[in-house]
């Protein structure tokens, strides 16, 4: 991303590797589509692991196990939740909402709960989580 356009909106540390999104400090239009990528570093060696494709997270990320629970959403562009492997930096899936992500959380369940942009909130099963197809279910209605 361009350094004079980028916004820092979550870091996370997990098992010797720091994970951060390379978020744009507008919208993903002002920077010509090329921003909002997962940015995986090894810091003892100040060297970078992977990177995904732009477009992938702005709001925030939730290591949780193998894989990352990814949040993107802005005004006039979609709203979801992408799943990415930690190994890699893949897009395994992708899940629509009707709003941004302003929080995620995981239980001991497997049970993802999503807090949206309007104060709601939705619960997504974790499935096949431990394998090479995670998906999110929606729980209840």
């Amino acid at each position: 991303s361009s350094p004079d356009n980028s916004l820092n909106r979550d870091v996370r540390y997990v098992d010797g590797v720091l994970y951060f999104d390379e978020g744009c400090e507008g919208s993903a239009v002002d920077s010509g589509g090329d921003c909002s990528a997962i940015v995986a570093l090894d810091p003892e060696r100040g060297a970078e692991l992977w990177r995904t494709g732009p477009l992938v997270s702005n709001q925030m990320m939730l290591p949780v196990g193998p894989h990352i629970v990814a949040g993107y959403g802005f005004a006039m562009e979609r709203d979801l939740l992408r799943i990415v492997r930690r190994s890699d930096g893949a897009v395994l899936g992708e899940t629509f909402l009707p709003t941004a992500p302003v929080h995620l959380a995981s239980s001991d369940t497997g049970t993802l709960h999503v807090t949206l942009r309007d104060g709601t909130v939705r619960e997504f099963a974790m499935r096949g989580w431990d394998g090479s197809r995670p998906r999110l279910e929606p729980v209840g209605g």
